[in-house]
């Protein structure tokens, strides 16, 4: 089996495009933006013109092609890659390798060539919010003539870093300093917060059904957790509508049979995050009130239900994995809507309930 620069010695034979993609602002996910703007600012010198096999080459390319001709077009097409898909097929270029950071399990710094059904496989998901680079090699290899490629990175840091115009972001350039905060000093990215807030209404769920026998307290106690759970969610909006998106996260619960909870944030996720939050805290606040009419049905019906709810609403509004987590938080939604719903059917109010009169 050749090796990896035979891979891409053999490639660049055909006509090829380059496309560096991800996000600068977030360390090690801008490595394919950095190469590409290499790339770009190397075939614009006079040595590399006048020399397609020059060694006066930047080194911040690694030495990853170094030694290849300049019978390429490189494209720096960031966060939005989908919007130079249709330019590059219609170009007829033999090859469209897409230059990005990976998670491989490698080393920081490690490389892998992925062809078009591995990339499949690695990104198969739908997204709502934005196209997978798997269902993008499958749009460009639909004209049957340009095969994707995938030249990944094994990233080392993907927090946000501030931004530097010294600092290069690709793997092993990047330090432990500097990382993105919220407002507020929270340090966690947008998807990480809302895996909190899950957490948070699943616990709340637990304990207001273990503190069900006193309604008042188990109100208060659903009360702080889904404040909580709405203030995690708030930082991360806020991050995101000042700050802008940042990139897809993983999270394996049973990686075996492709159980992977991808949770991505991007501006109409905020919106939607926004509204859950900030309706769930006085919507429980009410609720406290409110179940005080209903003497005879217990709150371990409700509380555990409303928080379960609510965290089904947060992953469902910002997973990216319609395969599996898609399903299991809208069948979430729709079992306990329905017990939430149908409570109330079965038991009166008090004031509701009629009195006997004396004759």
């Amino acid at each position: 089996m050749p090796d990896l620069r035979e891979q891409l010695q053999l490639l660049f034979q055909d006509r090829v495009c380059l496309m560096g993609v991800g996000n600068v602002a977030y360390g090690d996910d801008g490595f394919g933006v950095r190469l590409a703007e290499g790339l770009k600012a190397e075939g614009r010198s006079p040595k590399a013109e006048g020399n397609p096999k020059s060694e006066g080459r930047s080194k911040d390319l690694d030495g990853i092609c170094s030694d290849f001709g300049l019978r390429r077009q490189v494209t720096v097409a960031g966060t939005s890659p989908e919007r130079f898909i249709n330019r590059v097929a219609d170009e007829g270029f033999d090859h469209l390798i897409f230059l990005d950071a990976v998670e491989f399990g490698g080393a920081p710094g490690s490389v892998v060539l992925l062809n078009s059904d591995e990339i499949a496989a690695r990104f198969p998901q739908v997204s709502t919010h934005k196209l997978s680079l798997g269902l993008l090699a499958r749009q460009v290899e639909a004209n049957g003539r340009t095969k994707a490629w995938l030249l990944g990175v094994q990233p080392e840091l993907l927090s946000r870093v501030k931004s530097s115009p010294d600092r290069p972001c690709h793997p092993r350039a990047a330090t432990g300093t500097g990382e993105g905060r919220f407002p507020g000093g929270v340090g966690m990215t947008p998807e990480q917060s809302v895996i909190v807030a899950i957490v948070i209404c699943i616990v709340g769920a637990v304990l207001t059904l273990l503190a069900s026998r006193n309604k008042t307290a188990a109100g208060w106690l659903a009360l702080v957790f889904t404040t909580a759970a709405a203030v995690v969610i708030v930082s991360a909006v806020a991050h995101v509508l000042v700050s802008g998106p940042g990139h897809q996260q993983e999270f394996p619960l049973i990686p075996q049979i492709g159980l992977v909870l991808r949770v991505y944030v991007d501006g109409l996720t905020a919106v939607f995050l926004l509204l859950a939050a900030l309706i769930s805290v006085p919507v429980t606040l009410y609720s406290i009130v409110y179940m005080r009419n209903y003497e005879g049905y217990s709150v371990a019906r409700y509380y555990p239900y409303f928080l379960l709810f609510l965290a089904a609403m947060y992953g469902l509004v910002s997973t990216t994995d319609m395969m599996w987590f898609f399903l299991i938080f809208w069948q979430m939604m729709t079992l306990l809507a329905m017990r939430l719903s149908g409570s109330s059917t079965r038991t009166r109010p008090t004031s509701a309930r009629p009195t006997s009169s004396s004759s």
